[in-house]
């Protein structure tokens, strides 16, 4: 925004005021648009990587909730959408939902083992199954064969 602003009031002498305020406010938003951007969405990443299968201290917990009934609500909320992205079987009695991460109950404990793939393995969490379900296939579908007496349609 300099160099323009600079070869501009070379040219009209008296625009050399307005345009140097114009070049600070637009490097002002430009750093507004872009740099704390970036700087907010690298702190999120950061944070959820560095929170990723952690636990809230129960005690902390119940001390929040016995404080505020809207900390009651937000909690409430957050265990709705968890269980909404989880499926109907998170948190029930059964341990958690097919192909969710386990997550340790101690900080000792030894991590999960991989889940099994091929054609052997049983379907992941996005994969439909039940007696409606497709046949998962490693061909791509392919059109069904034309007969040759029969009169081909334009599209």
């Amino acid at each position: 925004l300099g160099i323009p602003a600079i070869a501009i009031a070379a040219v009209f002498p008296a625009l050399s005021v307005p345009l140097g305020v114009f070049v600070l406010v637009g490097a002002w938003m430009i750093k507004l648009a872009v740099a704390d951007a970036f700087s907010l969405a690298a702190t999120l990443i950061a944070y959820h990587r560095g929170t990723e299968g952690m636990e809230p201290n129960p005690e902390w917990k119940s001390k929040l909730e016995s404080v505020s009934d809207r900390f009651q609500e937000l909690g409430r909320k957050a265990v709705e959408g968890v269980q909404r992205q989880a499926g109907p079987m998170a948190g029930t009695v059964g341990g958690p939902a097919p192909g969710s991460p386990r997550v340790p109950d101690s900080p000792g404990a030894p991590p999960a083992p991989p889940a099994p793939e091929g054609p052997g393995a049983p379907p992941g969490p996005d994969t439909p199954s039940g007696p409606g379900a497709p046949e998962p296939s490693d061909t791509p579908e392919s059109p069904p064969p034309v007969d040759p007496g029969e009169p081909r349609r334009q599209s």
